[in-house]
This record gives structure tokens, C-alpha cells and sequence, in this order.
């Protein structure tokens, strides 16, 4: 199968579309499978589960690698507040100035997706029951600083 820049682009949407947080990979694991075996003499997996994909060329000259990360930035839910909000804390390092705020997939543990959104609103206008409305010291760190993660609305 020849690689075109259809191909590619093909190829870039259905990854970006997968979901893929870590320990979760299997969309993007299969994508990328299919896509290996259709180009490479052979395909196998290692321990950590990365993929491998050889090409064996026609000539002695130095090989290229290619390498690439299927996991993506991720969350995981802590729990379910009676208003619908889900309290959440992130995968890994991730800090939560690095999600944004826009849509989401939850992932239930059946492999469901159930749309949500990721956002605190404006700071000046957050109902806080931690924050006291009369200028003394807030009982707790701002949202976004260290050890404090915001719900997702969904």
C-alpha cells in the first residue's frame, strides 16, 4: 500500500480521535497495529507494550527509527458530587493548567464515552464554600495551584 499524504492525513485523524490515557492505549494501540502491518515485513510488541515495526531495506546503510508515544494527558475520577460534578485529579505529573478548558470524553469502565466539558469558569465569579466571601484568607489553596484539581462539568 503506498503512502500518500491522503493516507497520512487519514492516518492523524482517526489517532487524534482515539482516546488513549495511560494504561488505556487500546484504541490507539489498534490503529497503529493495522497501520504497521499494512507497511512493515513485521510487526511485534515488547514488555512495556510499545510496538515494533521492521522494514527491511536493500542495502547496508544505517536504518531509521521511528518513535512515537500513544498515551495521552488524562484524568482520572475521584468521585461524584450530588450536583453531577466529577472531581477529578490528573495521570501521572500532568498539572491542570495543561488540559485547558473544552470538551472531554469520561470513560466508563465498560470502554463508554460520555461527553463532558473540563472547566473552572471565571475565578471571580466561582462559588467556593472553602473561600470565605469577606476578604480574610481563603481555608484552602486556589484551584489550579498544587494538591487542588478542578471538577469536570458534564
Amino acid at each position: 500500500m503506498p503512502i500518500t499524504a491522503e493516507a497520512i492525513l487519514e492516518d492523524v485523524a482517526r489517532l487524534v480521535a482515539a482516546r488513549g490515557p495511560s494504561g488505556q492505549e487500546d484504541e490507539v494501540d489498534t490503529i497503529c497495529r493495522q497501520r504497521l502491518e499494512a507497511i512493515c515485513d513485521e510487526v511485534s510488541a515488547d514488555g512495556a507494550g510499545n510496538l515494533i515495526g521492521l522494514v527491511r531495506g536493500e542495502s547496508r546503510q544505517p536504518g531509521i527509527k521511528v518513535m512515537a508515544h500513544k498515551d495521552e494527558l488524562s484524568l482520572y475520577v475521584k468521585r461524584i458530587e450530588g450536583d453531577g460534578r466529577l472531581v477529578v485529579r490528573p495521570v501521572g505529573g500532568m498539572t491542570y493548567w495543561r488540559f485547558g478548558d473544552g470538551p472531554v470524553d469520561i470513560l466508563t469502565d465498560d470502554g463508554d464515552a460520555i461527553p463532558g466539558v473540563v472547566g473552572r469558569g471565571p475565578r471571580h465569579t466561582a462559588e467556593n464554600p472553602g473561600e470565605p466571601r469577606n476578604g480574610s484568607a481563603p481555608t484552602r489553596p486556589p484551584a489550579g495551584s498544587p494538591g487542588q484539581h478542578p471538577p469536570i462539568q458534564g
